[in-house]
């Protein structure tokens, strides 16, 4: 049984409900900020486990990196929720399947 939630507030203001939205991405990053700041912890006291870093270009971006993986901008459609769904509002996503970044916290 799917269950969906309807967003009156966002259909109010002309955003369709999902259930009249096709599409789905099968490969969405999210980094909450907890973990976005988890890895400047690690990356001040020099530990390196992770692998991951975070780092400013000369424009003053934040970039989170990861050898041998995509480097992302710390930009609000990777880190806010808010963010994420205005995106898949404008580009007609009705779902998107959260994929974690490597490494993979255990």
């Amino acid at each position: 049984m799917t269950t969906v939630l309807r967003d009156t507030a966002r259909e109010a203001a002309g955003h369709p409900p999902a259930t009249e939205r096709a599409g789905i991405d099968v490969h969405c990053h999210l980094f909450p900020p907890a973990y976005l700041e988890f890895v400047r912890r690690l990356n001040r006291a020099g530990d390196a486990r992770l692998g991951t870093r975070l780092y400013s270009k000369q424009d003053g971006v934040e970039w989170l990196a990861n050898p041998d993986m995509p480097e992302y901008p710390m930009v609000p459609d990777f880190w806010d929720p808010d963010a994420v769904v205005a995106w898949m509002d404008t580009a007609g996503l009705a779902q998107a399947v959260l994929t974690p970044h490597p490494p993979c916290l255990s």
